[in-house]
């Protein structure tokens, strides 16, 4: 890091340079304070092509899976990271073209989370010699053929009981009931921990 850092002082790498103040801020869409459970390998998965993307070798990668599996949870959460590096970060809904026109000429890192895309946005080749990398989120794998894609899978018992220990972190939780009743996808958990928690706290205070 501190050889990198060296190169990029001595370069006068653009990417060294403080972004502009309204740069700093995370678009409200990806600002969740909601625990991230069981995504710890899809995480490093996107960190990794960050990492690739931000020295230059700019790329489009997928996240794929039904509705409420988590998809722009986990852009959040890298979207978070991205800015404590003090990178860019953009955010559009499905195809927006001043969006992606925004990131092509970006100068110094960013990353532009393209959520709920049905078909591929115009222009992602010219990504190769820039320091951007693209995050599409999409229930249909076929619509950007030929990115990096991850599937997100449903959470297992474990990650259930970390997220409902948020709501209810003193109580006995019937993790299996909770995973059975929503089959694993993160949005169902937490509606599904949040309601057993409020009638926890009710059946308390009536007693």
């Amino acid at each position: 890091h501190l050889r990198e850092l060296e190169r990029q002082l001595l370069a006068q790498d653009p990417a060294l340079a403080l972004p502009p103040p309204e740069a700093l801020e995370l678009p409200p869409a990806l600002d969740s304070d909601t625990p991230l459970a069981g995504r710890g390998e899809d995480l490093a998965w996107l960190r990794e092509h960050w990492r690739r993307a931000r020295a230059g070798a700019g790329r489009t990668v997928v996240l794929t899976g039904p509705s409420g599996i988590g998809k722009t949870r986990l852009a959040g959460e890298l979207a978070q990271r991205v800015l404590r590096e003090r990178a860019r970060v953009l955010y559009a809904t499905g195809r927006d073209p001043s969006a992606l026109a925004s990131a092509l000429s970006a100068t110094r890192p960013t990353l532009l989370v393209l959520d709920d895309v049905c078909e591929p946005p115009r222009n992602l080749d010219r990504l190769a010699s820039s320091p951007v990398l693209v995050l599409a989120t999409t229930e249909d794998p076929a619509a950007l053929c030929g990115a990096a894609t991850r599937q997100l899978a449903p959470l297992c018992a474990d990650d259930v009981l970390a997220i409902a220990r948020h709501y209810a972190p003193r109580s006995e939780i019937p993790v299996e009931l909770l995973l059975e009743a929503t089959g694993g996808v993160p949005a169902a958990v937490h509606s599904a921990a949040a309601k057993w928690a409020r009638a926890e706290a009710e059946l308390r205070l009536d007693s």
